[in-house]
């Protein structure tokens, strides 16, 4: 069974990803013309991982994985209450029907529970990274595995 997300390359260059049947466009140069289909994915998660191998020099890569160990470490050392615990229930609260969430709405929920836009930043990033949302705009992602 082919799988539910795909990764295409785009004529620019840039790697992006999107779910089968809904428009993809490039998410550097805006383009929906001249994408090509590299290969399909059952879960977000498998895509956001291969969209971010594929838009990655190799000559980064190590440096990118050691930070995200540091920011991980960083995330546990905290003492108040945990800000991530407050994103995953942002997320699971206020994604709409198509599981499109906004950083509107994410402010809000984080000062609402006394969470710093650092904090959010931060969370938004690392979800970003581990194949949790995907960037559908300026300011809104879609929510792909949870």
């Amino acid at each position: 069974m082919a799988g539910k997300y795909i990764l295409a390359r785009c004529s620019c260059g840039f790697a992006t990803g999107g779910i089968i049947g809904k428009r993809v466009s490039c998410r550097r140069c805006g383009s929906n013309k001249n994408l090509v289909t590299e290969s399909t994915y059952e879960t977000g998660r498998e895509l956001a991982s291969s969209i971010k191998i594929a838009n990655m020099p190799q000559h980064l890569r190590s440096e990118f994985y050691d930070r995200i160990k540091k920011s991980k470490s960083y995330s546990s050392q905290k003492e108040n209450v945990d800000p991530s615990k407050s994103f995953t229930k942002a997320i699971t609260e206020l994604a709409n029907i198509n599981s499109e969430i906004s950083m509107s709405d994410l402010e809000i929920y984080f000062d609402k529970n006394g969470h710093t836009k650092e904090d959010l930043l931060h969370c938004v990033g690392v979800a970003e990274i581990e194949g949790i949302l995907s960037r559908a705009g300026p300011g809104s992602w879609i929510v792909l595995d949870f």
